[in-house]
């Protein structure tokens, strides 16, 4: 799928808090990093998914709805037998259209690159039901990417400053529990 004009604005914005991301998310080689990396995935998926819960999405999404993979993360910690790090307040969001579309386009957009960290937690045994479930989750999602993408470029009104603020801000949290800041906060 050709990115649209909109998202590969929103990429291009946001690229380098987007590579700070996957540089802190690194490379797994034991199950001790990859418990790392699920301690903080759990603890950034809850904060955001926590926030957008309830909220009355704008009409311009539809029957479209988000993938929730911190429950999933959860299951996944207690397979792992580790602990959950203390959950943080929840995230905050602005909630006009292009905001959210900035948001949305962080926490959906993971989705791609859960397909490739996929392979690495089944190089560690790890599969879909044991230990790996929230990134099978989320790369079984490639139709839900294509239908916000949709989404994101026919938005009325969309303001690609303010999507970009919120993605950024979200890079920006994925960035803080990745480096362990909301952990000791």
């Amino acid at each position: 799928m050709q990115p649209t004009n909109r998202r590969f604005d929103l990429r291009e914005r946001t690229r380098h808090a987007h590579d700070k991301v996957d540089h802190l998310v690194g490379e797994w080689k034991t199950r001790a990093d990859y418990t790392d990396y699920l301690q903080s995935i759990h603890l950034f998926r809850s904060r955001y998914e926590a926030a957008l819960t309830g909220l009355a999405m704008p009409s311009c999404f539809g029957s479209w709805s988000m993938g929730r993979a911190a429950d999933a993360a959860a299951r996944d910690l207690a397979d792992l037998g580790a602990r959950r790090l203390p959950s943080a307040d929840r995230a905050v969001l602005e909630t006009d259209t292009s905001s959210l579309l900035g948001t949305l386009y962080v926490l959906e957009g993971s989705g791609l690159g859960a397909r490739l960290l996929c392979q690495r937690a089944l190089a560690l045994g790890l599969t879909a039901d044991s230990g790996a479930r929230h990134l099978f989750l989320l790369a079984g999602r490639v139709e839900a990417w294509r239908a916000f993408g949709a989404i994101l470029e026919e938005a009325p009104g969309y303001d690609a400053g303010r999507a970009a603020r919120a993605a950024e801000r979200a890079f920006g949290d994925a960035a803080l529990a990745f480096s362990g800041a909301f952990a000791d906060a």
